[in-house]
């Protein structure tokens, strides 16, 4: 299973990408993006299984990045801070909603 991520958090990249490896080490990422423009030109060159993708960005949304690739197959799962965006999320088939930080149960 590939994935990316789409997020402009540097840091919440670092500690989904450990998380990612530490936990999930069947999933391979291929990619990350820290805007809107970035992850357009990287799904261009990529097919993803799954985008871990924030919801607010600094040149637009993680919705707006739906709405340029409608038909895009990828499982999409929200890693965002604010949790007012859910039902949106959920119209566009998001697999999951997560809130950042994202804490682990053991």
């Amino acid at each position: 299973m590939t994935a990316i991520i789409v997020e402009d958090m540097p840091q919440a990249i670092q500690v989904l990408e450990n998380d990612l490896a530490m936990h999930c080490p069947e999933v391979q990422l291929i990619g990350t993006a820290h805007s809107i423009v970035g992850a357009a030109k990287l799904l261009q060159q990529v097919t993803p299984d799954v985008i871990f993708l924030d919801i607010l960005l600094g040149d637009g949304t993680g919705f707006d990045l739906l709405e340029i690739f409608p038909g895009l197959n990828a499982r999409i799962i929200f890693v965002t801070a604010s949790d007012e965006f859910a039902l949106r999320a959920f119209r566009y088939a998001a697999v999951d909603y997560l809130l950042k930080p994202v804490i682990r149960c053991n």
